[in-house]
Parts: structure tokens; sequence; C-alpha cells
């Protein structure tokens, strides 16, 4: 409005226990002025509704306005977090001949930055995505597949490696994923490779919602 006034440079204590900020302005405050000032926290793994949030103000270590609920944005509340999920799943393939090898082409996009230990994390949390074991993603439904490294007349193992012939990169330049291809279950599991000196903490070779695509060869 215009009586709105962006606040100036200022200092911020973020306590992670108390989830409180405490910001100290650097320039003298008006009485019956709006301010505003923004800041940047990262979102929690798991969903929840917006919690209530409340603003206090002290001097020297005396509070002056006692803490009051803040008024929460009806379409944006702050920290109301979505459940993991996919934005994007579709499938497609090379050949529809019998007996051929076939390229399988999976697109996806999920709402949740890909990095080491992102499934590890959310096992045990309920929401959309699902995740196999502890680290992957798994693609069901690959009725009569076979692995490429099957040979004919020979039983395969109940599991074999299947190369990505495309996959995101992690920060090594090496594919983020390897490919576990279950013969019994006919189920495909994509799991993230674990950290290395490179790629670990919260750097992401994915960002929430950008779609990345996964190729891999069965018969």
């Amino acid at each position: 409005g215009a009586n709105d006034t962006t606040l100036g440079s200022s200092s911020g204590e973020w306590d992670q226990e108390e989830g409180t900020l405490k910001v100290v302005a650097v320039q003298k405050l008006t009485g019956n002025q709006q301010y505003t000032f923004s800041f940047d926290l990262v979102n929690p793994l798991v969903d929840q509704g917006s919690p209530p949030i409340f603003i206090e103000a002290s001097s020297s270590g005396n509070e002056f306005i006692p803490p009051i609920r803040m008024i929460a944005d009806p379409a944006n509340p702050p920290f109301r977090i979505a459940p993991p999920s996919l934005l994007l799943a579709k499938a497609a393939q090379s050949t529809a001949f019998p007996c051929s090898s076939n390229t399988i082409a999976v697109t996806l996009a999920l709402n949740i930055p890909l990095r080491p230990g992102i499934f590890s994390a959310l096992s045990g949390q309920s929401g959309g995505l699902a995740p196999v074991g502890s680290a992957g993603l798994t693609i069901s439904g690959l009725r009569g597949a076979t692995c490429p490294s099957c040979q004919a007349g020979i039983e395969c193992d109940t599991s074999c490696a299947v190369p990505l012939l495309t996959s995101p990169s992690n920060l090594e330049g090496a594919s983020a994923f390897t490919a576990i291809f279950d013969t019994l279950t006919e189920t495909l599991t994509l799991l993230v490779r674990p950290d290395t000196d490179l790629a670990v903490g919260h750097t992401a070779f994915v960002a929430a919602g950008e779609p990345f695509e996964v190729r891999f060869e069965l018969i």
C-alpha cells in the first residue's frame, strides 16, 4: 500500500531448535508506519499444515510488545508443506516387435529435490511417494520383460543390474542412479547413489519440479 516501507538491511539470528528468527532493525522505525521484510528458509521434508506463527518485539532484552499471532495468507500460508509426490510420470518404448531389445524412456518430476540420501530420509514417512526399501523409486508393471544380460536357455538370477542409457548426473558427472530389475516381480528399482565427497548434504542434482529422463533396455 501507500504506507508500505521496505525495512532496510538488517541482521537475523535463526534458532533451529526453537524455530524462531530474531531480526535486529538497523534503522529508526516510525510509528504508524507499515514495514515489510522477507527471509529465506528451507521447508521440512515431512508434510504438515501451516502452523501458527507469532511475532513479538523487544528492546535491550526487555519485551514491550507481547507475542501476537500473525495473519496467514489464505492462499500461501507459511510452512504449509505438501506431501512428497510425483508431479509427472510417463513412459514410452522404442519398439513393439516381439523378442526385440526394447528401450524404455521414463520421464519423471517430483516435488522434492533429488539428492543423495533423500529416499532414506523419506522412509517411514506418509505421503504420495512410497520409496521402496530405503533408497529408491520402483517402476512396476513391466510384464514379460527380462534383463538384456539374460541369455536364451540360461535361467536368470532373481535380480540383475540394468545399465542406464540416460540418467541425471550427480556432482561427479556419473549417473545419479543405479537400476536393479527383479525378474520375479517384474519391477525395476532406481536407486540413488550414496553420498560421496562431492555430493552430500542438501546439494540437489535435480531440483524440485524439474523433469528428468531415465532410459534403460529390457527384452
